[in-house]
């Protein structure tokens, strides 16, 4: 996806990109082996365009980031992190319905 309003993060540069930024971040936790994360990235794809002046969106693969995977407790992917100011303020576990993605985005705007 060259036009993906997602973009791909890398362990290194979390605190940069998502801890530090001045935007809020969506930051989906998934792996390119599971199928509720490549069945949610169209929904996600979806929702960052719609807010992409507003809320940054990245995707951290969890095979490659062992340190981040392992702050966090993940049950279940892809698991969706809505951060401000530094701060996790909000998560989604799993597969997701387009209202819950969409009400993630919209919570960070506000």
């Amino acid at each position: 996806m060259s036009d993906s309003s997602i973009q791909s993060l890398q362990e290194a540069s979390f605190t940069q990109h998502v801890l530090q930024a001045d935007l809020p971040s969506v930051v989906v936790l998934g792996a390119t082996w599971s199928e509720d994360t490549t069945r949610m990235l169209p929904l996600i794809e979806q929702h960052a365009r719609q807010f992409d002046d507003k809320v940054n969106t990245w995707q951290l693969d969890v095979d490659l980031s062992d340190v981040l995977v392992g702050q966090f407790t993940i049950n279940a992917l892809p698991v969706l992190l809505a951060v401000r100011d530094g701060a996790i303020l909000k998560r989604l576990n799993g597969l997701s319905p387009s209202p819950e993605i969409e009400e993630l985005y919209t919570f960070l705007t506000k």
